[in-house]
């Protein structure tokens, strides 16, 4: 029994418009068939035409060729990513065809390149890093070595999902659910701009704060958002993505921060002292004010109000706002540092300002000294002027009080000239 079937099938687009193009079905689990791709021809009749004359090549050649995904593969055997893998694209490229299947093709020759002959049931992590920092390493772009990975995971779902169709066990369980998340997460330490250790510890000047927020608040209003309460409150780039409205008082203006966004999920905050609440300053209050409340999340997501902001895509947007700018390229933890930072020159104790960020004092101390230095000449101006010595006290017996009992001269020698 062929594995497809190709049906010439019309469909209105976005603009209303009806357009002719030809669907692939394949059996599914609980379903007769299910459409598993879609590849639109053209409109009117002459789409119409196009489209039947299509889907008959293709009915043709799956008769021909008519083999489904993974048939010489037998149950309990080790499945090779390599033919696993040109087994998917060949099946697929049929159904997308043109530049799209020419792309998959690449991306499979590339992980086959990589990865070999590998046991896709012994895949783990480690290889899916190790595929994204040799691409990075060989001078691969950033966006065609996740493509390459979420390539994999479709191989690998489809390979679950044959499991159902066909009721034969090529892949009992998935050994990897997250192979995208992973690549994407290495992805972003390898192909992150370069920072030295001093420009990760730098903050930003005064001129550079009003130019970042100043730009941000006409060229990208939701990355404004963001900066305004980092640079306000001087947390963590996760606290802020995961603020929910409910741990905002704008009455007694106060925010509690309990929450912290990490490897794109949404958890605790880092440590015992980083759960807190802290006061926040009148422009954040009045800007929250402002900010229309939909949704559970402060800074929702601009493409989804009822999920947050994920990390890496704002991380994106802020990079986009930051290279426009003719500032230092820091990172968004440069906004935690530079409200430490100033808030050392206006006199905060660092007690004070390490309850407020949800740090140690012995981490302000140690990675923000160089704020407390005001001169580079040594100076003991700070030390008091020694006060005279006390008149030596002894205690009464007798009395049982104190006495103040005051040096007599020896006998035979003068009492000092006063």
């Amino acid at each position: 029994m062929a594995g497809r079937r190709y049906r010439a099938i019309r469909k209105r687009d976005r603009k209303g418009t009806d357009v002719w193009g030809v669907a692939a079905f394949e059996p599914h689990a609980g379903k007769p068939w299910r459409q598993v791709a879609w590849k639109t021809v053209g409109r009117d009749a002459q789409g119409e035409s196009e489209a039947r004359a299509l889907a008959i090549e293709m009915e043709r050649q799956e008769a021909e060729h008519g083999e489904r995904f993974l048939s010489w593969h037998i149950a309990g055997e080790r499945l090779p990513l390599d033919r696993t893998v040109r087994d998917y694209v060949h099946h697929h490229s049929k159904a997308i065809g043109g530049s799209t299947a020419r792309r998959y093709g690449q991306f499979g020759e590339r992980l086959i390149a990589r990865l070999g002959s590998l046991d896709l049931r012994d895949l783990r992590e480690e290889d899916v890093a190790e595929f994204v920092t040799a691409e990075s390493r060989d001078g691969r772009a950033k966006d065609p070595t996740i493509n390459a990975t979420v390539l994999l995971r479709s191989v690998m779902r489809a390979a679950l999902a044959a499991r159902d169709v066909y009721r034969r066990a090529h892949l009992a369980d998935d050994p990897l659910p997250r192979i995208a998340t992973i690549a994407r997460r290495t992805a972003r330490k390898l192909w992150a701009p370069a920072l030295d250790d001093e420009a990760r510890a730098s903050a930003w000047t005064a001129q550079e704060v009003a130019t970042v927020l100043g730009t941000a608040r006409q060229d990208a209003p939701a990355v404004y958002g963001v900066c305004l309460f980092q640079y306000s409150t001087g947390c963590r780039i996760g606290e802020a993505l995961a603020m929910r409205w409910t741990a905002v008082d704008l009455e007694r203006g106060r925010v509690t921060i309990r929450l912290r966004i990490h490897a794109g999920e949404v958890g605790p905050v880092k440590t015992t002292n980083s759960l807190r609440t802290i006061p926040i300053p009148q422009q954040l209050v009045d800007y929250l004010r402002e900010r229309p409340h939909k949704g559970d999340w402060v800074f929702a997501s601009p493409t989804n109000r009822k999920r947050h902001w994920r990390d890496e895509d704002y991380q994106e947007a802020w990079r986009k706002l930051r290279r426009s700018l003719e500032v230092r390229q820091l990172g968004t933890h440069a906004w935690r540092h530079t409200f430490v930072s100033m808030a050392l020159a206006s006199g905060w104790t660092p007690g004070a300002i390490a309850e407020h960020v949800g740090c140690s004092v012995e981490m302000i101390l140690r990675r923000y000294a160089h704020a407390l230095k005001r001169s580079d000449s040594q100076s003991f101006a700070f030390l008091a002027p020694a006060a005279p010595a006390a008149a030596p006290v002894r205690a009464s017996a007798a009395r049982g009080r104190r006495r103040v009992v005051r040096a007599q001269p020896r006998a035979g020698r003068a009492a000092p000239v006063r």
